[in-house]
């Protein structure tokens, strides 16, 4: 018999001692533990034999020198835990992708003993070695590591897996103690994010605990960081002052000085905050990595079939398979039920080769250049995981899609606010031809002034095309819950729609307009509308806001005389400078200068800019009652000076007496859809959801309910304003706001237009959840008309 397969009785002795001192350490006997491991270390050194096995032996030593170091840092010795850490990674010579997971467990308990002891520039150090460890490491390798570096730090393996504090079953979870740890733990990791509300919230739930439990040093410890808080956030903290004094008063620590006890605190939260932030970062560049991984990936596959028809393919198979696994763990009873409704999903596979009426709610779906490459991630995922399928029709649809809406709004611009002056359609015509002579001459002095740059405004034509309305996009989005072609409807409306300056100005000599105040001027005159400024010098501020419809005609002359004086006016109430009023053109990727900022987040300035340019001109919004069961029109505009205000309309936007204000840097967030408990009630069930929002005020919500060509302008632009205001604040960005409002739009149709049973527990809002619903209650789909 070969000297390999011979009994090793001390090969078993040794695993029996691991085995026990692993035991031990769990029941937090850490002495015996010690013991354990220190006799398995020397019986390792005496058996480690030939020199074929001396690498393995090496590898297990190090194994044992590590877990010896972690059990003496549990144990409060840090000298002994720093020798033994050391003698492990100076052992290790190999890399691969065992020995990186060790390293990384070995320079992260380093570190953490270094920031106790105070010794913060290796403590960096240490934390520095292990990002470089991770960052050197192959893709597949390199978010392993970081989640078992991020488990070391904070026991969560990323930043997003801590989530927004809301945890389920938490009091089931964990009892006395151990609920109190957690909370304590979660309110440090929250403040070394920079979360200092959500910090505050989890340090007072740990105060309670630690009180009823009678711990007095845990408990000073929880009201020295509420206090911190609450000093560096202004909040009242004489209640928690006078709870420190009692808890310092009590026999274990009478003695004790708090400027002992809490000394180099501050220090150690410092170092630990800039160790977070660059972990953080490494998440931001991992994240990235992946996805860029993701949409990268080679595809083929036939291309005859469309977008939709693959994503629906994708999610019936998908709910198909749900059924399935759903059959293996269900009683008899139920099993009829299931292949019922795989028989369906099935015979909906087979009809997706016809023209089915649900097409154009799928085909027609809004996608903007963040949510297209939030749906490549999440189809590339869903093919790992279920089907095997290539994707590559999915990105080519994608692709076209985003050109399409592009060469879309080339070719037409939708009239703004149309539906707020509807009523007075009759009579705008009938004063269309005198309206036009005052504003052709209006456009002719105007033209004047741009003789000398003739060259540059063909330029800035081609340049404008990136400066469109945001308006033609939502007209595509929102008419695919009617079912008619956005194109051929916006055609129609312009068979209605006359614009007085077209037939007398050819397209070369039509001024293009760069300054927001002349487009807004523009606008006011294709509507048919005199414009009527309201200057208001009070503590608003200096600002010309709203226009008056249904007016008496102003003569030509006074038109001609004012228009210098209202375009220096706008010019001022801008606050623009000079440079850039003389702007000829707008380039690709500048923002405007009226509440903006350069945004990472939107990379389509123009969609943004569009947004923006809606919501400062303003519009009437439904708003819907928090005390009783009601709603009102109201006109809502957001003012230069960084408020958000609200009259009875647009007339006394401007009227100190009349007008509501509120501070947008003061708003807490911004939710889409039918979030809040006023959206919710049962008055406001027939409201759409995709057309609904709220702002979070600091002590209540402001709800709202918008037309189909409002919502995308209004979410947006108020979104990007109270990020820009208020970093802490809560905010939907336009990508994840147009795939929400994707499902919202089918859930609607699909689940709660034929829920009965409100009491029923509802299933996520997953495609495939929709579908397995959608077959198993043997519902139609909504006819289109």
């Amino acid at each position: 018999m070969n000297q390999e397969e011979t009994l090793n009785i001390n090969q078993i002795k040794f695993n029996q001692l691991l085995l026990d001192a692993h035991n031990q350490f769990q029941l937090r006997d850490l002495n015996q533990a010690i013991r354990l491991y220190e006799e398995a270390l020397n019986c390792q050194e005496a058996g480690r034999g030939n020199i074929k096995s001396q690498l393995f032996d090496i590898d297990r030593m190090a194994i044992i020198l590590a877990n010896l170091g972690i059990i003496y840092f549990h144990n409060c010795d840090y000298k002994q835990a720093t020798e033994k850490l050391l003698q492990a990674f100076n052992m290790i010579d190999r890399k691969n992708d065992f020995i990186c997971a060790l390293l990384i467990k070995i320079l992260g308990n380093l570190a953490i003993i270094k920031l106790i002891t105070t010794e913060y520039q290796e403590c960096k150090d240490y934390n520095d070695q292990a990002i470089q460890l991770i960052i050197q490491a192959q893709p597949p390798l390199q978010y392993q590591l970081f989640k078992e570096l991020m488990y070391i730090y904070y026991r969560f393996q990323s930043f997003e897996a801590m989530g927004d504090g809301n945890f389920e079953n938490l009091e089931q979870k964990y009892d006395g103690q151990s609920l109190a740890c957690f909370y304590s733990s979660m309110g440090l990791n929250r403040e070394l994010c920079g979360d200092m509300t959500l910090a505050f919230r989890y340090h007072q739930k740990a105060l309670k605990l630690w009180q009823e439990q009678k711990e007095n040093g845990f408990t000073v410890i929880t009201l020295r960081r509420i206090l911190t808080i609450a000093q560096n956030e202004r909040m009242d903290c004489k209640d928690y002052v006078q709870q420190l004094q009692k808890c310092m008063q009590s026999p274990e620590l009478r003695r004790i000085s708090p400027e002992i006890l809490f000394k180099d605190c501050e220090k150690k939260l410092q170092c630990a905050r800039e160790i977070t932030t660059s972990l953080q970062k490494l998440e931001q560049q991992l994240n990235y990595q992946k996805n860029q991984q993701l949409l990268s990936q080679p595809l083929t596959v036939k291309q005859q079939d469309e977008f939709w028809k693959l994503a629906l393919k994708l999610r019936l198979k998908r709910a198909i398979q749900f059924c399935y696994h759903q059959m293996t763990q269900q009683e008899a009873e139920n099993v009829p039920q299931l292949s019922q409704s795989i028989a369906q999903l099935e015979h909906q596979l087979k009809l997706l080769d016809q023209q089915q009426p649900y097409e154009n709610y799928l085909q027609n779906l809004p996608f903007t250049k963040e949510s297209v490459n939030i749906i490549k991630s999440h189809l590339m995922k869903f093919n790992r995981i279920c089907l095997k399928i290539q994707l590559e029709p999915f990105l080519n649809y994608l692709y076209q899609l985003k050109q399409e809406v592009y060469q879309d709004q080339q070719n037409y611009q939708q009239p703004q606010f149309k539906q707020k002056f509807q009523s007075n359609q009759m009579y705008n015509q009938q004063i269309q031809y005198s309206n036009t002579l005052g504003q052709q001459k209006q456009f002719d002095q105007m033209n004047s002034q741009y003789n000398s740059q003739q060259s540059q405004i063909n330029y800035d034509y081609q340049n404008q095309q990136n400066f469109q309305s945001y308006h033609s996009t939502n007209d595509q989005q929102n008419y695919m819950v009617k079912g008619q072609n956005p194109t051929s409807q916006q055609n129609n409306q312009y068979q209605q729609y006359n614009n007085p300056l077209s037939s007398n100005f050819s397209q070369k000599n039509q001024l293009e307009q760069n300054d927001f105040q002349q487009q807004k001027q523009q606008t006011l005159f294709t509507n048919n509308y005199d414009q009527q400024p309201f200057k208001n010098t009070s503590q608003f501020g200096s600002q010309t806001m709203g226009f008056a419809g249904n007016n008496q005609q102003k003569t030509q002359n006074q038109q001609l005389s004012s228009s210098q004086q209202q375009q220096q006016q706008q010019q001022a109430n801008l606050k623009l400078t000079k440079s850039q009023l003389n702007q000829p053109q707008t380039k690709q990727g500048q923002m405007m200068a009226v509440s903006m900022t350069k945004s990472q987040k939107l990379k389509n300035v123009s969609l943004l800019n569009a947004a923006y340019r809606t919501v400062m001109l303003g519009d009437q919004l439904t708003k819907c009652n928090k005390s009783s069961n009601g709603r009102i029109e109201r006109f809502f505009i957001l003012a230069n000076d960084g408020t958000f205000r609200w009259a009875q309309n647009s007339k006394h936007i401007n009227d100190p007496k009349s007008v509501n204000s509120y501070s947008v840097s003061d708003i807490r967030g911004l939710l889409y859809g039918k979030v809040t408990d006023v959206l919710r009630k049962s008055y406001n069930n027939k409201l759409e959801p995709w057309l609904c929002f709220s702002l979070v005020m600091k002590t209540r919500s402001m709800d709202f309910h918008t037309q189909e060509l409002q919502i995308n302008s209004w979410v947006i632009a108020m979104s990007e304003e109270i990020k820009r205001r208020n970093p802490s604040a809560f905010v939907i960005t336009a990508g994840r706001m147009l795939w929400r409002k994707m499902k919202l739009i089918l859930h609607w149709y699909f689940v709660n237009k034929k829920k009965k049973d409100k009491k029923k527990r509802v299933p996520p809002n997953t495609f495939a959840h929709l579908l397995y619903l959608y077959a198993k209650k043997q519902c139609r789909l909504p006819q289109i008309k």
